[in-house]
């Protein structure tokens, strides 16, 4: 890995003092042997371990100067690579291009090929790791690429190659491409292994980085992991702002699929912003992609979203049917925390389709997936998508004392100064839940508090 050495390092001035030391050193050995001035002679060789330590650091010093010169040099002609189209990059391994450009064709075609093929990602990849010189630039991308590769592909390796990144003090990396790129691949990683704090935590390590270094990529990765974050906090208007950033930035790459994942994002947050018909349209326009049928996960992600958004328009026709089918495609190729999408899903047609039992049946399934309850997982974002929908089942099939007790536990489990979406969903089906048992004072008072809740979001 590449570690901190001296930076920012003036080789001219270097070189001024080394030739200096040299020609003191020449002075001493070259003084005459009848001089009469012994004591300064005699002072001047005290001083040769001095000098011969001077004169060492120096050289280090000269030759860490030139490698600091050589990194920048290199880290140039990686962003040039990063900013280059396929055919380009092509055109050096075609042309059997000296070994350090096709090693850097290899693997930023390798990294741009993730929302592509995985099978190009590996023909890349392998081809690069063959060529590779440890504790290089190359090196290091190409191990985080490995992580990526391995563990989307939920390869049982993936915890050998991606547990080398998390090993790592990436705070000691001293190079922004490399430290900001291993950031995101760990923060990604955390993201799917269900850790947001530490995933949004390196997004935010990884956003100056990229910033300083101008790599859109990377600038659009972090503000798209930031706007993740949100979205798991239920505060859909930061979300927004995070996705709309990461998506200018994803405008000016090179590659076209990342824009697609961003405006999956952005469905989300439109859908919670009662802005269902916009989100719809990204959807549909997404799902016709390679993209989305690259993986299992994002299959079944994203058919949850649409059923989602049919639902806020009025629309359940045939909704269940193709979420089902969905399911039977792919449940035995994802991870069990990928089936809550699933059943959430399921739940909310089945409820807007007026069964709330069936609803209820597959909300337990979330609950028992991620091994939680009302009572001890409210703070985790899968329990979060179902309790409010949770009580609207209960509250319609007849349970309105255990609805109601419900929604009051999740209220009083949000502070009112730091509320999110879920607050106000929750205090919007309360006022619901007491007007259905009779008490429509208490309701009307839950209404104004949700409305004020919403200001402040």
């Amino acid at each position: 890995m590449i570690r901190c050495t001296l930076a920012n390092s003036d080789k001219n001035s270097l070189a001024k003092i080394a030739t200096i030391s040299v020609g003191i050193h020449n002075n001493v050995d070259n003084a005459p042997s009848n001089t009469t001035t012994k004591s300064k002679y005699a002072t001047a060789m005290m001083s040769r371990r001095s000098i011969d330590s001077l004169a060492a650091l120096l050289a280090i010093a000269l030759v860490t100067a030139a490698s600091v010169a050589r990194a920048a040099d290199d880290m140039a002609l990686w962003l040039d690579a990063r900013k280059s189209d396929d055919a380009q990059l092509l055109s050096f391994i075609a042309n059997d291009a000296n070994r350090d450009d096709v090693i850097r064709a290899r693997i930023t075609l390798a990294d741009r090929a993730m929302n592509q093929s995985t099978d190009t990602v590996a023909e890349h990849l392998v081809a690069a790791e063959a060529l590779l010189s440890p504790d290089t630039i190359a090196a290091d991308i190409a191990a985080a690429i490995r992580c990526q590769l391995e563990h989307r592909q939920g390869l049982a390796s993936a915890a050998q190659s991606c547990g080398m990144l998390e090993a790592a003090d990436t705070s000691a990396i001293n190079n922004e491409l490399v430290a900001a790129f291993w950031n995101m691949t760990l923060g990604y990683y955390y993201y799917r292994e269900g850790d947001h704090p530490k995933s949004v935590a390196l997004a935010y390590d990884a956003l100056p980085l990229a910033e300083s270094i101008g790599d859109h990529d990377l600038m659009a990765a972090a503000h798209n992991m930031i706007g993740l974050h949100f979205g798991t906090q239920l505060r859909p208007r930061m979300s927004l702002i995070h996705f709309e950033t990461a998506l200018e930035h994803a405008r000016q790459m090179v590659a076209p699929e990342f824009k697609i994942l961003i405006h999956l994002n952005l469905a989300s947050s439109y859908t919670y912003l009662g802005r269902a018909r916009e989100a719809l349209e990204l959807l549909i326009e997404a799902q016709a992609t390679p993209v989305v049928d690259l993986y299992p996960t994002r299959q079944l992600v994203v058919q949850s979203m649409i059923a989602q958004a049919k639902i806020e328009l009025g629309d359940t026709i045939g909704v269940e049917q193709a979420l089902l089918e969905t399911i039977k495609t792919v449940q035995d190729s994802v991870l069990p925390d990928a089936m809550t999408f699933a059943w959430t899903g399921l739940g909310r047609v089945q409820l807007a389709s007026n069964r709330p039992r069936d609803a209820l049946a597959n909300f337990d399934r979330v609950l028992a997936t991620v091994d939680k309850d009302f009572e001890t997982g409210l703070d985790h974002p899968r329990v979060q998508l179902i309790v409010v929908p949770y009580a609207v089942a209960l509250r319609e099939s007849g349970s309105v004392e255990e609805a109601m007790a419900l929604l009051q536990s999740v209220v009083a489990a949000i502070p009112e100064d730091e509320p999110d979406q879920l607050l106000v969903d929750a205090l919007n089906e309360l006022a619901a839940t007491q007007r259905a048992s009779g008490d429509t004072a208490a309701a009307l008072t839950t209404n104004e508090r949700a409305v004020r809740v919403n200001t402040l979001l």
